[in-house]
């Protein structure tokens, strides 16, 4: 995943004061992160109909919107 991408996701993260300190908002950036490129690896192997459908749950879930 490219480096601006998550860097920018930490600093979503940091201003939704998802649970405080910059270490929260690295760990949710890094999870949905791997979110995206396992969406991203699952819809080319099996289609977008596969697992991938799944991910805008999952992603929901991490930020508590589920």
């Amino acid at each position: 995943m490219n480096t601006w991408v998550r860097g920018r996701l930490g600093q979503l993260a940091a201003a939704l004061g998802s649970g405080g300190p910059a270490v929260r908002a690295e760990l949710l950036a890094g999870q949905l992160s791997l979110v995206m490129e396992g969406t991203r690896a699952s819809a080319q192997a099996l289609t977008a109909e596969g697992p991938a459908r799944q991910a805008r749950a999952v992603a929901g879930s991490l930020l508590g919107v589920t």
